[in-house]
């Protein structure tokens, strides 16, 4: 599907289209021929600052082209780049083509600002806010369980003095079986259902920092550091992701840039008392996320101020 620019002729928009796709083409024959000259020749200057690496194991390298939008001075194509021994596989991105030196180049900078714009529903926000949701669909089923199951008890009144007596026994015994469930136990059973599916993201997650970095950057979320409390966990994940959006956009600094890509893990822990924390010790970069029920989270900006701050 192609979305057009509005000032440009058909036939302008389709040669822009057809040698914006000749500059993808050049970059999967490049990769797969393991030529990193000609890779980088692919992209624009300042992309060099933190310029494009998929995974060093990657195998075969194909990208399909989802959709391609264009403006009067730019190719965007949503593509999703596989390599065929990674893990995981697949990333997708919105490669922003423009031209430089006569020629069309993919721009990074560009690329990743796309990707994370909260407009464009970046990956990270995305995933972080459905799986918790698609959990929170389940907390009816955690009610009807608390509940006594009083369509399961002999519905005859008449009968023996035997079943009387069994019944009243059933009945004195029913505040042990059916005690309520406490909030915290709600809570805690929600966590656990929500859980599996955060932490199957999580190699998503790193392909794409290792993408911007230029090699593998593992992320480490201390689900533990929520004591429990489902209610918390969309403070930390959006937290962990504007950690990681201020790192990947950090990367295309030139001032603090070369020093990121020494990084090889992030730490990200939630702190329910609103204690905050940024510390690295030159190879890695931990983070305290002060976060509440309400998904308060430090913005972006403030950690990309801390980045500065500590690698400037």
């Amino acid at each position: 599907m192609v979305q057009e620019a509005m000032g440009l002729s058909q036939e302008q928009i389709d040669l822009n289209v057809m040698q914006a796709m000749n500059t993808v083409d050049r970059l999967v024959q490049a990769l797969n021929a393991g030529d990193e000259a000609a890779a980088d020749r692919c992209f624009t200057a300042r992309s060099a600052a933190a310029p494009f690496r998929p995974p060093a194991n990657r195998g075969k390298v194909v990208i399909e082209v989802d959709e391609i939008e264009t403006t009067d001075e730019s190719v965007i194509a949503a593509v999703t780049l596989t390599c065929s021994t990674a893990h995981p596989p697949s990333v997708s991105l919105p490669f922003v083509l423009v031209r430089e030196g006569g020629e069309w180049k993919i721009d990074m900078p560009a690329t990743m600002q796309r990707k994370m714009s909260p407009g464009r529903g970046a990956a990270i926000r995305a995933a972080a806010s459905a799986l918790p949701a698609a959990a929170g669909e389940i907390s009816g089923l955690f009610d009807v369980a608390g509940e006594p199951d009083e369509e399961s008890e002999p519905e005859d009144e008449e009968d023996s003095s035997e079943d009387d007596e069994a019944e009243e026994l059933e009945q004195e015994e029913e505040p042990e079986d059916d005690e309520p469930q406490t909030e915290a136990d709600r809570e805690r059973e929600l966590l656990e259902a929500a859980l599996p599916g955060m932490k199957s993201m999580i190699p998503n997650w790193e392909q794409m920092i290792a993408t911007v970095a230029g090699h593998p950057v593992r992320l480490e979320i201390d689900f533990d550091s929520l004591g429990g409390r489902h209610s918390l966990l969309m403070s930390l994940i959006h937290g962990t992701a504007a950690v990681i959006e201020a790192f990947m956009h950090g990367c295309f600094d030139p001032s603090i840039g070369p020093k990121l890509k020494r990084i090889g893990l992030i730490r990200t822990k939630a702190s329910p008392a609103r204690d905050s924390d940024f510390s690295t010790d030159g190879v890695s970069i931990s983070v305290t996320i002060p976060v509440d029920q309400h998904g308060n989270h430090p913005s972006k900006e403030t950690y990309a101020n801390e980045l500065r701050g500590h690698f400037g």
